[in-house]
């Protein structure tokens, strides 16, 4: 056949590159070495692996180095090497240790040293293109080249020398912080930084050194102008700086922490009004270094902690920041910081961050913190060493919320326990780890020996949260279960023996049982977990090892087809028990010892459970409901990479993939005798199944038989799969005509599908069936049946594939000779065998001449002739019917797309724009280097630029002449993708993503490091090798795949949408990879935008702008030549009638006007220092030549650049002036809102066009217009004079005195009033006067700042502005402020803007508009005056106006001025205020209820950052009519809203308008008024918010002194009931309001004493009246009171307060105040712990004389106050039984016949049921636990069912909760075994109680649990019949400490309610409701800590 000069064969071998570098070893050879088909290996094995391969390697290949500068393809000049040398050449240890990190994997590759090479190669040129990017101050191309780095280090880590780590970070530090660099480069620096500045032991202090000032200014500076343009770009940039402050702070030199503390104590100023506190805090805790010697952290850690616990407000995100700083300092300081003084505060918070719902009514914390309980655990973790209380306080605390992680008691509180509970143990496994010494630590966290956990402390530790584990195992929460399981992993590698037999037994039950799948999904997840301790055989648990080989007999029923989740479990169990044990029968050959010997029998049963296993794998596979789909397999079949479960699948599909996952392992750990029956066994059950699959593709066989090849036998599977595949095709193909056969052959689809996957790794096999495979391709290429030539074409792109990769060969699972007899090695010793990283071993295949050869001659038999028909087709020679044509496009997509990563070479040139391009941008191609995996096999026939002009020629016909065809044209999407971005693995990225899922199936975690197994890093290894050098490749656009490029842009924007979507999504892979592919394809996109598009090709363009996360507009907006052209594009589009491109069009103008602000046509500079640094430690500088060339290439693009955004913004006012349509109106609008900077140069008719659009008709345009102009008035502010404030003569004395010195490092942090801030304060006699004249303004000094006095020490250099008399303002205003000017003071526009601004925007929406405050707050700043003349003398008519909409535009316009007056002189502030304080306090009278939040608002924005002192006409007006009685309820209400907001914004500046405003309030406090009295309440709240126990106040009222002078505290409730009617009501309501200021006080403030004594107080009179609001008030009052922190100073105050509670008159404020008891007992348990048996012993004598009150509801609550303190450990044994001794008296001997039901004295029945109810709660304090004492307790309570009541009553109860939160164990006959033998079930307590059949029987056969009926009682005898007791083990179990075990925590929690075990006796079977429902009964549910749930609770 004549080819042409198009396609030439070549003749003879061709020469081939190989990249890889050889290794082999001097050991027997795998293969005879005289089979000519051998497998070419490279061996990256140590020099001892027993791994065998061929020893011929001496052969011809070509190695060339890719030149750089060259960017054409990869040409390379061929040159012969001959290695003489087998060996492959190991990287020296103390080479690689040179580098500060490196990859394991990339180092086991093996190309690794061409590969090293390549890596100096691409760090060197990143380094050039920073250098080179300084020098040319190219700022907006610093992004890209940042990227680069972060590119380098994610991929391939820090693989560079300390000095250039060090270098690096300096120089990105001083980019970050000297130079005003972009938001995307800033954003990019930041980034980078942070990954190079982690993991910090790679740098110690020593080597670097950085500045904190420059950080933090660049804070600042973000911030400001974050709030300044609104842009979100700068918003995200606030977090990453605080990210890296937080990492650079370890970097910071000891005087800087002086230096942060000098500059933020004085802005702190922790109160409601300081909206500077969560700034100042955030700032403090990033800055703050940790690293540093204890004299440095010692400046703030007292003052920290004051902060955070002694500081009286609460704020919870401010505690969230301090407690973070403190988490970083625990793990640094461990023995250094003495925590004791704050541990009990520390649980207190824990315990309450948790929300643990208490008290009678439920009450939680959850108002009150929102803390991270992380960080408390860190600081918990490590403040464990020899001698602290953290461990016993630990202890403490999981005994109180030990109930809680009960199944039933689920609630929203069960989140936050497994939180605790499991970073709980991953803290404490970091720091075992940390103290091993493993892994290397940094100097500052090492810790000292003498304060490292000790054996001891380990114990304890795990015996302290096992009970709470075992208990949340089995909660309802799939979720909860996998993270407590978790949590027993790291544990059983420590403390094995504690809990894994218990588990392993309960295992087994489980898996018998059908009635509780809950159980045993729980159990296996654990088991999963724990697997490390079993197969490991750890010191402490030799044992282990004899659990597994029944364990995977037992588990292999729990492959079950009808429950996909038990099955996935113990799939993930088997492959985690077998990934590290060798399956050898070792039972011939037994070991000396016991447990050896018992292994060794139990390895006979081996072989037997490999066939179960595939026997029940299969089973399940056919008996599968669901297949998996073609799209699902599609990442798994094709190539030779098969490695993991897709994470997005179904559960279905995961569990049909998990097989071949868990067979792989399997198999690759058998030896060849059972690997050989179990593959025969294989191929038994598959070759069978053609008639059984559905549809080709959807079957999981194919995926198991690719693992299969992949194991270490796999070439037996191969070949045995290979024949009988060959065999069968040509057999069928003989027998029929497949030509004509439409449906297809299905044992021919099946056979293909099968070769296709055992091809895969079997280069071997392929290259000896080469014959075979080319009858077989020949015999199925033409057939009809589209699903047989699909998977013909399959098969030959798998062939080639196979043949010419570069691959991991067959896998191993152990680096030992499994075919050893048993007697010549000890298998067993290598049970537990997992490896580390770094121990990876490897065989590769390289392709041989041999099988380039074979490839080379598939391709020119079967794509050569394709593309021969395809170029006839084009030219008309022939024509294609469209399956033919669908034939050859398959075909050929093949064919490409597994040679043209390796085949087609890229010969022609790149474009010439380039050079222009390169020179603008200054890019450079610092990702095009890393190609050593990419070996290039020279081919005459395959050329690109030959190739590219055919398939050009193919789409242009097909997209003229058959569009329609959309299988066509997605296959032609695929053939030109394939030559744009060819690759060697279709999903190699998305197979490293399901790594996570096999790094946990095939590793374990000991209690030290993480150890895997060899298949795992194998696949590891192999993904690796396909991921180097591929993701984010960046490459040239030559001439000819331009044509391609245009080509798939133009299906991209087709008429069918099929084909559009897929063209798209392969466009915007192109865009990323072809560097400046996006300014090649703007030019073909702009025709499309406008004039006759069609509508199809129109929504095409623009999903392209939008594909890939909007880079494509990213990229536009950033470039104003761009930016012009594509926006009158976008205005000028046609079909806006229809709403999908409406849609498009506004989600591109949304991007748009975000991405616009980042234009930038006045680039900035790099400053000197930055360029000085690069030019001393980066590489070799441009030359004065070439930097002169670029800079004047750089300096004409900024002018062009400069150029074009002035066109664009012409351009834009011209389609405002003159728009198309209204839509393009507000589009166009939008735009011009959303410009940069208004620095920058403008058109002149800007404004001009922009001021009329301030009363355009619509409401959005008038926004945009009024937000343009504000930012435009903005940046024309004025510049101020500043003056020092320590040159003021009034505070300079005492300013000095504070101001510390350079060399004085301590500073002392102060809050509150003194002398020395006095001058700053309005104290009450300034406000006598009426006004101040022109000479008192002028003499004071006005100070902004609200922190400033407030915080000592004084700031050192606060500048403040200079009086108003010394500021000089400028006049010389400019054309465009004439202007504005003049069209502001124009009658006519201000009449008209007033008229537009009163109108009605939203409908009952008419909120505060800042920015029409802020538009005319700039115009006053600006231009003075007069330029708000025509507004000012508004105000009076609009502030009074009974029309909301002007009264609101009178607050704006009022606000908006005086806050711009700030720079005014006197004679124009006393004229405004003449103006405006009259209209304020006549506007007051007209305020209604809509209109009250504006004037609120009002004042906090003139008050914000504002001297009071500016406004004393205000606090002179505020207090003038207050109260007035002429007035209505409604005024004075809304005037005290205003002096409420007025205090909350002068905060602690205004003490005399305080004292002013008390004295005016008193007598109104008894108003009859509800709204007014709530108004009181909040405002005194706000006036009393300053005081606290870290303020000192000296001016302001004090609220303990306020309190004090109220008479109505004093009054007694006997006295109130006999006061008149009128006198009582009036002191009702003067309770009501101080009840509800106390309330509110409460929930703001941690404490104050006066809160709990007059809180007390007043709820004395909660039953004194029955009314319904204060009932309401003082029930709210108790709850707020509750929430209290008490302080450890105030727990005598305390119990002082309860004492008194037995001797209250009324017994329902005994009730109040026991209800109050409970929950501030348990919200500060360890606080009132503290004080030790004097406080114990004063609750228990309060709780006892509450036992014996008369009253019962008395009792019973006492009862429950006293069980819940029982049942959360405050009280010990023997104070429980104390306890139970004193009521064993008190209740005396039980009632007998007769006398049972005899009368009882009064007294004496008190006393009697006061014993009772004390043995109840004791009773109930152990709902899921039995001690020693209980049954004797029990029977006592039980003897009392017949006895006269309340005694009956209360006895029932006791013994009905008993039997309903025991019931879930009550009904398991092991559990009724252990209680009738006495085998306790212990949580904390010893066991053995003496329960005997007839006491069982005996009280409980009467009581039945509340809510439902339970089923008759059962003998609890075992019986022979019991299932349960064939699975008990004949082992004796170790001797351990009493636990609760697993089968007796059983969770009720499951859907399925269990039933009873079936007896021996013959009854018929009773349906619990339960049971019928499926919910978990409500008697199942556990009780509270503090009182036990009962039926009443619902």
């Amino acid at each position: 056949m004549d080819t042409g000069g198009l396609f030439k064969i070549s003749s003879g071998p061709s020469r081939y590159l190989e990249r890889v570098e050889k290794r082999s070893l001097a050991s027997p050879p795998l293969h005879d070495p005289s089979d000519i088909n051998r497998d070419y290996v490279a061996d990256t094995s140590p020099i001892d692996s027993p791994i065998r391969q061929s020893p011929d390697w001496e052969r011809e290949i070509t190695s060339s180095p890719r030149t750089i500068d060259q960017m054409t393809g990869h040409r390379y000049s061929p040159q012969v090497i001959k290695l003489d040398h087998p060996e492959h050449t190991q990287v020296p240890e103390d080479q690689i240790s040179s580098f500060q990190q490196s990859s394991v994997f990339l180092t086991s590759l093996p190309y690794w040293p061409l590969l090293q090479t390549q890596l100096k190669e691409h760090f060197t040129i990143i380094k050039q293109a920073i250098l080179h990017a300084i020098q040319c101050e190219a700022t907006d191309t610093i992004g890209i080249i940042v990227s680069d780095i972060l590119f380098y280090v994610r991929r391939y880590k820090k693989y560079f020398s300390k000095q250039d780590h060090i270098m690096l970070i300096e120089i990105l530090y001083d980019m970050v912080c000297r130079d005003p660099l972009p938001p995307h480069g800033l954003s990019a620096c930041l980034v980078a930084l942070i990954d190079l500045l982690l993991p910090q032991r790679l740098i110690t202090r020593s080597d670097l050194t950085l500045r904190w000032r420059p950080l933090y200014d660049l804070y600042l500076r973000i911030k400001k102008e974050s709030i300044t343009r609104m842009h979100p770009s700068l918003w995200g940039l606030l977090d990453p700086i605080v990210q890296l402050a937080a990492l650079a702070s370890s970097y910071f030199p000891e005087e800087a922490t002086a230096e942060i503390l000098r500059e933020l104590y004085p802005q702190i100023h922790p109160s409601l009004s300081s909206n500077t506190y969560m700034l100042v805090l955030t700032l403090l805790t990033a800055f703050l270094p940790v690293d540093v010697p204890p004299h440095v952290w010692g400046l703030w850690f007292n003052d920290v902690t004051k902060l955070w616990l002694g500081s009286g407000v609460i704020l919870p995100k401010g505690e969230c920041r301090v407690l973070y700083l403190l988490s970083r300092l625990a793990p640094r300081t461990v023995g250094r910081v003495d925590w004791s003084p704050h541990l009990h505060q520390l649980f207190d918070q824990l315990l309450r961050s948790v929300h643990i719902p208490v008290g009678p009514l439920k009450f939680t914390f959850k108002s009150r913190t929102v803390l991270p309980i992380q960080k408390f655990s860190k600081i918990i973790v490590f403040s464990i060493y020899q001698g602290s209380q953290t461990l016993s306080h630990l202890k403490q605390l999981m005994l109180a919320l030990e109930t809680f992680f009960h199944p039933s008691n689920d609630g929203r509180h069960l989140k936050n326990l497994i939180t605790l509970v499991t970073t709980l143990v991953s803290d404490f496994m970091v720091r075992i780890t940390r103290e091993s010494g493993v892994k290397p630590v940094p100097a500052s966290l090492q810790i000292p020996p003498e304060f490292r956990l000790t054996e001891g402390d380990i114990d304890q530790f795990v015996t302290t949260v096992l009970p709470s584990l075992r208990l949340a195992l089995f909660t309802k929460e799939e979720r909860y279960q996998f993270q407590i399981a978790g949590c027993l992993g790291p544990l059983s590698t420590i403390r094995p023996r504690m809990f894994v037999p218990e588990m392993i037994e309960e295992c087994k039950e489980a898996l018998v049982s059908v009635t509780e799948p809950h159980r045993l999904t729980s159990l296996l997840s654990c088991l999963y977990s724990v697997s490390a301790c079993l197969t490991t055989g750890l010191p402490d648990f030799p044992e282990g090892r004899t659990y597994v080989i029944p364990l995977l007999h037992a588990i292999l029923p729990g492959i079950d087809v009808n429950d996909a989740f038990k099955t996935a479990l113990s799939l993930k169990v088997i492959t985690q028990l077998i990934s590290g044990i060798p399956l050898v029968d070792c039972s011939k050959s037994p070991p000396m010892n016991s447990i050896g010997r018992e292994l060794a029998a139990q390895t006979a049963l081996f072989e037997d459970f490999i066939l179960e296993f595939i026997s029940k794998m299969f089973h399940f596979l056919q008996c599968a409901t669901t297949s998996v789909t073609l799209g699902e397999l599609e990442g798994m079949q094709t190539g030779p990479h098969i490695h993991s479960i897709d994470i997005g699948m179904s559960l279905q599909s995961n569990i049909v993939l998990l097989f071949p996952v868990s067979l792989s392992v399997v198999l690759s750990s058998c030896p060849l005798s059972l690997y050989e029956r179990a593959v025969s066994k294989i191929f038994q059950l598959t070759c069978g199944m053609f008639a059984s699959v559905d549809k080709p593709g959807t079957s999981p066989y194919p995926v198991i038989l690719s693992h299969l090849t992949a194991c270490q036998h796999g070439s037996d599977t191969a070949r045995m799969f290979f024949s009988h595949c060959l065999q069968c095709i040509k057999r069928v193909a003989s027998e029929i005509q497949l030509e004509k056969e439409e449906r297809g052959d299905p044992e021919i689809k099946w056979n293909l599908e099968l070769l296709s996957s055992v091809v895969q790794y079997g280069a071997r096999h392929a290259l000896s069936h080469l014959s075979d495979i080319r009858e077989v391709l020949r015999l199925t290429r033409y057939s009809k049946c589209k699903e047989i030539y699909q998977m013909s074409s399959g098969l030959l792109c798998d062939v080639i594939t196979c043949l010419s990769g570069v691959y991991i060969l067959p896998k191993y699972q152990f680096g030992v000779d499994l075919d050893l007899s048993p007697s010549d090695r000890d298998y067993l010793e290598d049970w537990g065998t997992y490896f580390q990283k770094n121990e990876v071993r490897a065989q590769w295949h390289i392709p041989s001449i041999e099988e380039i050869e074979g490839v080379e001659s598939l391709l020119q038999e079967f794509l050569l002739p394709e593309l021969l028909k395809i170029r006839e087709f084009v030219s008309g020679s022939i024509e294609l019917s469209r399956d033919e044509l669908q034939n050859i496009l398959t075909l050929i997509e093949s064919g490409f797309l597994a040679s043209a990563f390796r085949f087609i070479e890229v010969t022609d040139p790149p474009l010439s724009e380039y050079d222009q391009l390169i020179t603008e941008d200054l890019v450079y191609l610092t990702r095009h280097i890393i190609t050593c995996n990419r070996p290039v096999y020279r081919l005459e026939s395959y050329k690109m630029d030959e190739l590219c002009p055919l398939i050009h020629s193919l789409s242009v016909k097909l997209f003229a002449e058959r569009q329609h065809e959309t299988e066509s044209m997605r296959l032609l999407v695929s053939i030109i993708q394939s030559l744009l971005s060819p690759s060697q693995t279709v999903s190699c990225w998305s197979q490293l993503r399901l790594f996570k899922i096999d790094k946990h199936i095939m590793s374990v975690r000991t209690a030290h490091k993480r150890l895997y197994s060899q298949l795992y890093l194998l696949y590891r290894l192999e993904s690796t090798h396909d991921c180097v050098g591929l993701e984010d490749h960046v490459d040239i656009v030559t001439v000819s795949k331009e044509c391609l490029l245009i080509d798939l842009f133009n299906l991209a924007t087709s008429e069918y949408v099929i084909t559009r979507q897929y063209a798209q999504y392969q466009l915007d892979k192109c865009f990323t990879r072809y560097l400046f592919s996006r300014r090649f394809m703007f030019p073909h996109i702009l025709p499309l935008l406008g004039g006759d598009t069609p509508r199809e090709r129109l929504k095409g363009a623009l999903r392209t702008l939008l594909y890939n996360k909007n880079l494509f507009l990213e990229y536009i907006c950033c470039r104003p030549d761009l930016i012009s052209q594509l926006i009158p594009s976008l205005l000028s589009c046609n079909h806006t009638d229809k709403q999908p491109i409406i849609d498009l069009l506004y989600s591109v103008f949304g991007v748009i006007r975000q991405l616009v602000g980042l234009l930038d046509p006045e680039l900035t500079r790099f400053s000197t220092e930055t360029q000085r640094t690069a030019l001393e430690r980066l590489g070799v500088p441009l030359p004065s030549e070439t930097l002169v060339r670029v800079m004047s290439v750089r300096d004409s693009k900024r002018d062009s650049d400069m150029k074009a955004y002035l066109v664009f913004v012409s351009d834009l006012i011209k389609f405002i002036k003159a728009p198309s349509s209204s839509l393009f109106f507000e589009f166009a609008v939008s735009i011009l809102s959303s410009l940069p900077h208004p620095t920058l140069p403008r058109p002149p008719e800007l404004i001009p066009t922009l001021l009329p659009l301030l009363v355009h008709d619509t409401v959005s345009v008038r926004y945009t217009a009024m937000s343009i102009l504000e930012s435009i008035l903005k940046f024309k502010r004025n510049s101020y004079k500043k003056i020092l404030l320590v040159t003021i003569e009034q505070v300079m004395d005492s300013v000095a005195s504070l101001k510390l010195e350079p060399s004085n490092t301590s500073v002392k942090l102060e809050f509150g009033e003194c002398e020395e801030n006095r001058w700053l304060c309005i104290m009450e006699d300034d406000l006598t006067r009426e006004a101040m004249s022109q000479s008192e303004w002028n003499a004071i000094t006005f100070v902004d700042k609200m922190y400033v006095g407030y915080v000592r020490p004084w700031p050192s250099d606060l500048q403040i502005f200079a009086p108003a008399k010394d500021q000089s303002i400028s006049t010389d205003y400019d054309r465009e402020d004439r202007h504005i000017i003049s069209w502001f003071q124009d009658e006519k526009n201000a009449k008209t803007l007033i008229t537009f601004l009163s109108l009605e925007e939203r409908k009952n929406a008419e909120e505060f508009r800042i920015h029409v405050e802020e538009v005319f707050k700039a115009l006053a700043k600006n231009y003075g005056a007069e330029s708000v003349r025509l507004f000012s003398d508004q105000l009076t008519k609009l502030m009074t106006s009974q029309q909301e909409t002007e009264q609101r535009l009178g607050l704006e316009l009022a606000a908006g001025i005086l806050m711009g007056s700030k720079h005014w002189r006197w004679e124009q502030v006393s004229e405004l205020e003449k103006i405006l304080a009259p209209a304020f306090f006549q506007g007051i009278k007209v305020i209604s209820k809509e209109t009250s939040p504006n004037w609120a608002t009002f004042l906090s924005r003139i008050l914000f950052k504002r001297d009071p002192r500016r406004f004393f006409w205000l606090w002179n007006g505020l207090l003038k009519d207050l109260m007035d009685p002429s007035d209505s309820c409604f005024t004075n209400a809304m005037r005290l809203l205003l002096c409420d907001c007025a205090v909350f914004y002068g905060s602690w500046r205004i003490p005399g308008f305080k004292h002013a405003l008390l004295k005016r309030l008193i007598p109104h406090l008894s108003s009859p008024y509800q709204m007014l009295r709530s108004r009181i309440a909040r405002f005194l709240v706000t006036v009393f918010s300053e005081e606290g126990p870290l303020a000192v106040s000296l001016y302001s009222p004090s609220r303990q002194l306020f309190l004090s002078k109220l008479e109505v505290l004093s009054l007694s409730q006997g006295k109130l009931s006999s006061l008149d009617t009128p006198d009582r009501d009036r002191v009702l309501c003067e309770i009501k309001v101080v009840a509800e200021f106390l309330t509110r006080t409460a929930k703001l403030l941690r404490f104050a004493p006066e809160l709990l004594l007059l809180g007390e107080t007043i709820l004395t009179h909660r039953n004194a009246i029955e009314e319904d609001e204060l009932t309401h008030i003082l029930d709210s009052l108790a709850h707020s009171l509750s929430l209290l922190e008490i302080p450890h100073q105030a727990v005598p105050t305390l119990i002082a307060v309860f004492q008194k509670m037995p001797y209250e008159e009324n017994w329902q404020t005994k009730l109040g105040k026991l209800y109050l008891f409970q929950v501030l007992t348990f919200g500060n348990l360890f606080t009132v712990l503290s004080h030790g048996a004097l406080v114990v012993s004063a609750i228990r004598n309060v709780l006892l004389s509450l036992l014996g009150d008369q009253r019962v509801e008395v009792r019973d609550q006492a009862a429950e106050s006293l069980s819940g303190l029982v049942r959360c450990g405050f009280y010990s044994n023997d104070d429980v039984i104390s306890f139970v001794q004193d009521f064993t008296e008190q209740l005396g001997p039980p009632p007998q016949g007769r006398r049972a039901r005899k009368r009882i004295e009064s007294d004496l029945l008190a006393k009697k049921h006061s014993g009772l109810l004390g043995l109840g709660a004791i009773v109930l304090a152990y709902p899921y636990s039995i001690p020693q004492f209980l049954p004797t307790v029990l029977m006592l309570v039980g003897a009392f069912l017949q006895a006269t009541p309340p005694l009956q009553g209360s006895a029932k109860h006791v013994l009905s909760e008993f039997k309903r939160t025991h019931w879930d164990q009550w009904e398991a006959p092991v559990i009724s075994s252990s209680l009738r033998h006495g085998n306790a079930l212990p949580l904390r307590q010893t066991p053995s109680p003496k329960f005997s059949s007839g006491q069982i029987a005996s009280p409980l056969e009467r009581v039945s649990s509340p809510g439902y009926q339970l089923p008759p009682h059962r003998h609890m005898t075992p019986t022979h019949d019991d299932p349960t007791q064939e699975l008990v083990s004949s082992r004796e179990r170790p001797v351990a400490e009493p636990r609760i075990s697993m089968i007796q925590q059983r969770s009720i929690a499951s859907p399925q309610t269990r039933m009873p075990v079936r007896q021996n006796i013959a009854r018929p079977q009773i349906r619990t409701p339960q049971a019928l429902s499926g919910r978990t009964p409500r008697s199942l549910q556990a009780p509270s800590p503090i009182r036990a749930r009962s039926s009443r609770d619902s």
